[in-house]
């Protein structure tokens, strides 16, 4: 009777180990998938240059002249990306100083223009587009305008939720 209760204590352990085990491995593989799914920027990226190629008939010799735009507009954007995050690390350390306000003024200033030219790179870099299309391409061009603003809207996923 004891070499009995203590193969079944033995078993119960083994199916609670198989089951915790199961789990994990369900876990590992949601967490996999997520990762390489949703999360990838260098995919997020790919996805607009590969829909406005197909969307607007590109052929190699328009692609090989989009990538370059591609690389202006993303080292223009990457540039004034990276000067706002200084200016608002700049904006939210003038909280510690006396004149605080004169000095969040100028840097929420200093933050608008950046933003204001962030949108005139990326009006440029849309025109150079239109600039590459065949006179057949336009009207796809035109199509496209219209879900630009869409396409491009900065993390999408979190303005979907609200």
């Amino acid at each position: 009777s004891t070499k009995l209760r203590k193969f079944f204590i033995l078993m119960n352990k083994v199916k609670l180990y198989g089951a915790f085990s199961i789990v994990l491995l369900c876990v590992n593989i949601v967490l996999l998938w997520l990762m390489f799914s949703h999360n990838n920027p260098q995919r997020r990226r790919e996805e607009p240059k590969k829909f406005i190629i197909e969307k607007l008939h590109f052929d190699a010799t328009q692609v090989s002249e989009y990538e370059k735009l591609i690389k202006w507009h993303r080292e223009n954007i990457d540039a004034s990306d990276e000067k706002i995050k200084v200016l608002k690390e700049e904006l939210y350390a003038s909280l510690q100083s006396e004149n605080q306000s004169t000095v969040a003024d100028s840097l929420i200033q200093e933050i608008g223009k950046e933003k204001l030219h962030i949108e005139q790179v990326h009006y440029q870099h849309f025109s150079d587009i239109k600039k590459l299309c065949k006179p057949e391409q336009l009207s796809d061009f035109n199509s496209l305008s219209t879900e630009l603003a869409k396409l491009f809207a900065p993390h999408p996923a979190r303005n979907e939720k609200r």
